[in-house]
């Protein structure tokens, strides 16, 4: 129990008094959720020409 409280009351203080390594760390999650958003938007964007040129082929194979 003491050790749980232990854990919460160093976030606690971690967020009240911002530090070096709780800025990189939120600096880091920003990072991730950017470059995974891009990543994601870039697969759509290829997904989307790969079928539009499926799409195509079929047309003149007919």
């Amino acid at each position: 129990m003491g050790y749980n409280w232990h854990l919460i009351g160093s976030f606690f203080v971690m967020s009240r008094t911002p530090s070096w390594s709780h800025f990189l760390l939120i600096v880091a999650v920003i990072f991730t959720i950017v470059i995974s958003s891009l990543i994601y938007v870039s697969w759509r964007k290829y997904k989307q020409t790969q079928e539009s040129k499926n799409v195509e082929n079929d047309d003149e194979f007919d």
